[in-house]
């Protein structure tokens, strides 16, 4: 039997992220009993219950009823309801964990079975969306289910989209284990992660705690090993992320410029338009102007410059005049044929 302490504290931090993220638990559909009922009172003396036990007990049974996603507190719940059923049954006769509890051969589902708990009350990802349950988009990341993390990851880029949201999905905590996700998930979750480190970076704040995180060294290998949609993503999130003048000289100390030079040369146009980005970024720094002419940059910014579409051409000319503040460089951008 667990002790009801430690289930308490579980219930209490699953309230407290409830109530950060705007989601304040719905009261119980089930009849409740008064906890000052003299038959509840009785039976509680009967078998040697305390009074706090009722309110643990309808903390547990809301959390059952309206929690829709698998969580540490959960799992504490769960144990300890079913080892006071029969007070369950009392006060909440209606609700569905007394359903639950009532099915022939059923009993609630504890530590042991976390899958089984975990299918039954998880919610799909589009729900956590369209409620903008930015925590429980996050507690999908940490879990172990490959498509649903990388679902989620794709519903946090959609709504990272917002500037407001931007703040929110920090808050939450999404940096770690979208990192994660882009160091171990395959390749659609390492192409999800970066994509919403895309957007969360569009934030100055989040850039500083993005790298922070450790994200520049796996954004920096997917570029030389993703596929075009994933080196993309990584150049876009490369780019953001490098408005920052401390991530200016880390992401180009981690081998970014060979590889968005790569990309600049041989990506389809929108892969091309985020490496131009990128380097203009990188360009600020004095030391990277010197390493992205070395590296061949300007043959391929002029090309881009040439035929690319608006949005290329306009990353590209501003590549080249950030570099053009080096004298050599700016003969090589002379005899490339930019002028």
């Amino acid at each position: 039997r667990r002790h009801p302490g430690n289930w308490k504290a579980g219930v209490d931090r699953i309230l407290a992220a409830n109530r950060s993220a705007q989601n304040v638990l719905l009261p119980s559909n089930g009849s409740q009993t008064s906890f000052s009922d003299p038959q509840l009172t009785k039976f509680l003396q009967q078998n040697n219950l305390n009074t706090y036990t009722p309110k643990l007990i309808q903390h547990g049974v809301t959390t059952f009823d309206h929690m829709k996603y698998l969580t540490e507190g959960i799992m504490e719940a769960c144990g300890f309801l079913q080892v006071h059923k029969n007070l369950v049954f009392k006060m909440f006769p209606t609700s569905a964990c007394t359903r639950s509890l009532e099915a022939p051969n059923s009993t609630l589902p504890t530590r042991d079975t976390p899958l089984q708990l975990e299918a039954r009350i998880a919610p799909t990802v589009a729900d956590l969306k369209k409620a903008s349950n930015f925590h429980g988009l996050v507690d999908v990341l940490r879990t172990n289910d490959t498509e649903r993390k990388n679902e989620a990851a794709w519903e946090l880029s959609n709504l990272a989209s917002k500037s407001e949201n931007q703040i929110m999905i920090a808050r939450a905590g999404a940096f770690e284990p979208l990192v994660q996700l882009l160091r171990i998930g395959d390749a659609e979750g390492k192409m999800q992660a970066a994509g919403a480190l895309w957007n969360l970076a569009c934030n100055s704040e989040n850039q500083v705690k993005i790298a922070s995180a450790g994200a520049v060294e796996p954004l920096v290998k997917l570029l030389s090993t993703g596929n075009a949609a994933s080196k993309t993503q990584a150049a876009g999130a490369l780019k953001n992320l490098s408005c920052n003048a401390d991530n200016q000289i880390a992401i180009a100390s981690s081998g970014a410029v060979v590889p968005l030079v790569q990309l600049l040369m041989t990506g389809d146009a929108v892969g091309k338009t985020q490496a131009a980005g990128a380097l203009t970024s990188l360009a600020v720094n004095g030391n990277n102007k010197i390493t992205i002419a070395h590296a061949g940059a300007v043959e391929p910014l002029v090309q881009l410059l040439r035929t690319g579409d608006d949005a290329g051409r306009t990353q590209a000319a501003g590549a080249l005049t950030t570099l053009a503040v080096n004298t050599e460089t700016k003969i090589e951008i002379a005899r490339a044929g930019a002028v």
